[in-house]
């Protein structure tokens, strides 16, 4: 009774790259530029609403925050692409063929983290920026 059914044979694996790309990989490529985004909108509102209205106002600990998401942006978004790449046999065709299709469940993860980090990698480096540029917090910002 351990021979599978003629149909089970017929079909191939949803995801034969499942075994050669660690979990904690497609996880990290998966979340950690969401998290970083994340982090840093909650801890740069919390530097900001309480040291800001002191006259010694926190500009380092500010800029080192959205430095370090920053920093974890780009690091998420080079694991999503490491993983994107060595799954690049999993299945035939390229990326919109991935789209349209979705077969290779292990290369679609990974390139959905592609996706998910250039994303929010845009949004920290706005926020990034809008700090710079909105924040009389840091002096930057006409105190009208």
């Amino acid at each position: 009774m351990t021979a599978l059914h003629p149909l089970a044979t017929a079909v191939e694996h949803p995801s034969p790259a499942k075994g050669g790309l660690p979990a904690w990989r497609l996880v990290a490529g998966l979340a950690l530029a969401p998290a970083a985004f994340s982090v840093q909108v909650v801890a740069s509102y919390v530097v900001a609403a309480l040291g800001c209205g002191d006259e010694g106002a926190p500009r380092v600990l500010l800029i080192i925050v959205n430095l370090i998401a920053v920093a974890a942006t780009f690091g998420g978004a080079g694991v999503a692409i490491a993983n994107f790449r060595a799954t690049r046999d999993e299945k035939e065709g390229g990326h919109s063929r991935l789209q349209e299709v979705g077969e290779g469940r292990t290369r679609f993860l990974a390139y959905f983290g592609v996706c998910a980090s250039l994303l929010f990698g845009l949004a920290v480096l706005v926020q990034l920026t809008s700090i710079f540029t909105l924040s009389q917090c840091l002096g930057f910002a006409s105190s009208n």
